[in-house]
Formats: C-alpha cells, structure tokens, sequence
C-alpha cells in the first residue's frame, strides 16, 4: 500500500501538468502513487500525463467512460476511488508542490492522529512559473495560516462565509475521506469548500505557517474565471450553500446555510432588480433594500427551508 496517495484532476492544462507532475517526482518522500484523471481534455495534456504513467510505475493515468468531460468534482471523486494509499494529498494541475510537502505533513499527521486535513502555506506563481510579488489570491490563505495550530473549522465563525484552506495543500486522512459523501455534478468553482465543511465534522483539522505549495495565477484558471465574473461568484457561492445543506448532517450547520442562502439571494435579487421590471407589493424589487429583501426570500422560502430540514433530519 503506498502511504500516500497524490490525486490530480486534468483538463485542458498542457502548459502546466509537465512541472506539476515533477513537483511530485521530486518529493523528499517517496512512498506515494500519483493518480492523474483527465476530465476530456481537449489539448495535448493527457498525452503528457501518459508520458510520465509510462515512466513510473507509480503514477497512473485515467479517463471517464468515453473520455467524457464530467466537471472537477466527479474527476477528483474518480481519482479517490482508486486511491490505495493511507493519506490522499490533492494537487490541482496548474500547481506545484515544494520538495518537502509530503514528507513535513505526513510526520505531522502521525504526530496528531486525531486530525483529519492538514494545510498550509502558499506563494503565488505566474505563467511562467515566477513569483507574484504584490498582492494576489494566496494572501487570503497565507494570513490565517500564520501560526500552526490545530483548530476546529466549524469553532471559525465564518466557516460559511471564507473558505480558508487552499486546496493544493491539502493532505487529508483516506479512511476519512472515503467516508464522506464527497464527488456529485457542480457547476461552478466551490467544490473544495462543500469537502473542508464535510470533513470538519470528522475531526479537527492542522494548519502549518510553512509554505509548501506555489499557487498558480493566470487567466484560464477556474479561480480567475470567478474572480472575473461578479455573476460566477454568486452562483459558486449558492451551490455551496445548497450543497451544505443537502449533504451536511449538523442541524445547526445547515440552518446556518439557509439563513445565509436567503441573505445571498436577496442580495442577488436586488442586482437583477435594478435594471429589471418587476415590482413586488406595487415596488420595484431594485427599490428594495437588503433588509426588505431578506425578509422578502425568507417570507416566500422558510417554509420549503423548513420542510426541507425536517426531511433530511
């Protein structure tokens, strides 16, 4: 059985998945397998892959039925289920892991076995593989992993608001991961997100102030395409919130979900209202302010919430 077990999910990533697959040839630790899925790529980047599965034994090479394009969260969820290892690291195709990633998080998820996910630091990279100096996406991440501590992730008060772990530098507990219900059709970017709320259930989690990942930035990026669009993030942030409360058990959790779910879709209603014609109660929904309007999707919702919950209790 290979201690570790790396899970890429491939699409459409030529320029990126050559440095990203040699981030893992050259870890200091060396009892890992590399699982690599490709999502349909439509550009030379499983033929890369397939290059290095030919090289090395341990790195494996898979495709959907029909070499289908079935999103991030279903290839990630396909990559799991052939992981053999006793921890699953995730890598994302355009970044790259540091030399001693695996080896620092492996040690100190034998030194705390009652955690569940451990993360870390990052820097930002260019294209090109440069460092992004100035402000940039990682900085987010980097500001709440100043200091390595085990914390609770649903103890963080805005566990639902600000996804804190970046995803790349992630290690997780397999025996873990293989209980939670993890890999389902999503549209959009938060997929990562629905996991770390999953998985905080099972225990706390571990996050390390050294940086072990370079993040990459550029504009074909699912992250960018979000950060581009006012629009995406909305509806990224909708799904995750209805996948919140479809598959998390906590009750509490998932009131928290539809609570901040009516708040976000008032707030949507008033963008599509400004330039729209309908009018509610004789004003225009654009007119409305967001207190009106939270009590508005809470009036005609609450009840569906409720009926919902009950359901699914």
């Amino acid at each position: 059985m290979s201690h570790v077990s790396v899970v890429i999910p491939l699409y459409n990533a030529e320029d990126f998945i050559g440095p990203c697959v040699e981030s893992v040839l050259g870890q200091t630790y060396s009892d890992w397998e590399l699982i690599v899925v490709d999502d349909g790529s439509t550009d030379r980047s499983a033929a890369i892959a397939d290059k290095y599965a030919r090289e090395d034994s341990r790195i494996r090479l898979l495709h959907h039925p029909q070499r289908a394009n079935r999103g991030v969260s279903l290839t990630r969820r396909r990559a799991m289920d052939e992981c053999t290892g006793e921890f699953i690291a995730l890598l994302d195709a355009d970044d790259v892991y540091l030399p001693n990633k695996l080896e620092l998080q492996v040690a100190l998820a034998v030194s705390y076995p009652e955690c569940v996910v451990f993360h870390s630091r990052a820097t930002g990279i260019d294209a090109a593989g440069e460092d992004i100096r100035g402000k940039n996406p990682v900085d987010a991440f980097n500001k709440f992993a100043r200091t390595s501590t085990r914390y609770g992730f649903r103890e963080l008060g805005d566990f639902l608001k600000d996804n804190k772990i970046l995803n790349s530098s992630a290690l997780i507990r397999g025996s873990v991961l293989r209980e939670v219900p993890y890999g389902f059709p999503q549209l959009f970017q938060y997929e990562d997100w629905t996991l770390w709320t999953l998985l905080s259930g099972c225990g706390p989690f571990y996050v390390q102030s050294e940086t072990l990942v370079q993040y990459r930035i550029h504009d074909q990026s699912a992250t960018s395409r979000v950060a581009k669009s006012e629009l995406v993030a909305a509806y990224s942030y909708v799904e995750f919130l209805l996948s919140t409360m479809a598959l998390v058990q906590d009750q509490a959790v998932r009131l928290r979900a539809s609570e901040l779910l009516a708040e976000h879709l008032a707030i949507i209603v008033a963008k599509y209202g400004a330039v729209a014609s309908s009018v509610v109660g004789g004003a225009s929904v654009g007119s409305l302010s967001a207190e009106q309007l939270v009590n508005l999707t809470k009036s005609r919702k609450q009840k569906w919430y409720r009926k919902f919950l009950r359901k699914n209790e």
